[in-house]
């Protein structure tokens, strides 16, 4: 219990931060951007392993991610320097076809009851789909060269 309370404290002090600029990178030398606020909507985020518990790699995030399909489409919005309602081109998902797979990537408006999604948050399942993508090239690759030889 001890070793709980102490990692929730450690991680209560390092949430708790409202200015920040990354210490050079000891293998590269170079250094990160400034970030003036942390946040999970976009911004900046802490990822710091440190403060990370039960880590969990994304499972068969090319399945997952192939039932979200990406639209075109128009949807409405208010111009308020004419006060009139009207329609604009946008590009997204649907944010029930996200939850189906990716839940923790999906908000519900209180006001409105609708679902939004957290665009940013299907950055970490994209890098998951890269990775498995690259697997199967090298390991296509290696076939390949095998075959020829």
């Amino acid at each position: 219990m001890k070793k709980v309370v102490s990692c929730f404290l450690i991680s209560l002090s390092l949430l708790n931060v409202n200015a920040y600029s990354s210490d050079s990178d000891d293998e590269t030398g170079q250094t990160g951007v400034e970030c003036k606020t942390f946040d999970s909507l976009g911004g900046c985020a802490l990822s710091d392993r440190r403060i990370k518990t039960d880590l969990v790699a994304l499972q068969e995030p090319l399945k997952k991610l192939a039932k979200i399909e990406a639209y075109q489409y128009k949807i409405p919005y208010i111009d308020y320097n004419t006060l009139t309602l009207n329609l604009k081109d946008e590009i997204g998902v649907v944010a029930q076809d996200v939850k189906a797979v990716y839940p923790l990537a999906v908000y519900r408006d209180q006001e409105k009851a609708l679902l939004g999604v957290n665009y940013s948050r299907l950055v970490v399942p994209l890098v998951a789909a890269v990775n498995e993508l690259n697997k199967k090239v090298e390991r296509l690759e290696k076939q390949l060269e095998e075959q020829k030889k």
